[in-house]
């Protein structure tokens, strides 16, 4: 999906601050840590040496061994979570950025796409629209003309489309439902951003983590 890849990157942007500040912070947790077990590994390897050296040496190495390993699954641990709250706050942003883009001139066009979107998933010669509250003085002929032209174009066939008069519910988005009322498609935003939730993922690592 081209509008959320697209909010997701300029949100991504706008918290790259905010991220690399805490990604600093962990990562000074994470070193007081190993600084604290590392002193406490010593002074038992330092007792250790008085019970004699070969033994000394073995312990300590087991003892130094599982301190590191404690440290990095730590991290990891933190990483991960880390990883999951920024995500939540990029998916959460966009959301709001696509709800706050109702108001605007080039929503029509945004929300023509998803009509066309599910029209072409649904694959039904004739469909209602329905759409959000807030989106319903959107739901005109002209835009259901326009869509209809651009399935038209897209798969050379034609599709008769209908805007209901309620709405599909308050959440922002568009549902399709045949004339028959035996299938349906559903382009609602949640939707929409559970099915790209993992290259919304991949924006994110890539973007903030370069992977």
């Amino acid at each position: 999906m081209e509008t959320v890849d697209k909010g997701s990157k300029a949100l991504i942007s706008g918290i790259e601050k905010d991220a690399s500040h805490e990604a600093d912070q962990l990562l000074i947790d994470a070193r007081k840590k190993a600084e604290e077990l590392s002193r406490y590994a010593q002074k038992q390897v330092e007792s250790i040496l008085k019970d004699g050296e070969e033994k000394a040496k073995s312990q300590s190495e087991a003892i130094m061994g599982k301190t590191l390993s404690g440290v990095e699954v730590e991290l990891r641990r933190r990483s991960l979570q880390f990883r999951e709250r920024l995500f939540g706050e990029v998916m959460t942003r966009v959301k709001e950025e696509l709800s706050n883009m109702i108001q605007k001139p080039e929503y029509r066009n945004v929300l023509r796409d998803w009509i066309v979107e599910a029209a072409i998933g649904l694959g039904a010669a004739e469909a209602t629209v329905r759409v959000s509250r807030s989106e319903q003085t959107l739901l005109d002929a002209e835009i259901l003309h326009q869509a209809e032209k651009r399935v038209k174009e897209l798969t050379g066939k034609k599709v008769k489309l209908i805007g209901a008069q309620e709405s599909a519910s308050d959440h922002q988005g568009v549902f399709l439902t045949s004339s028959d009322g035996k299938t349906a498609y559903n382009n609602l935003v949640a939707t929409r951003l559970l099915r790209k939730q993992r290259q919304v993922r991949e924006v994110i690592y890539r973007e903030l983590f370069g992977e």
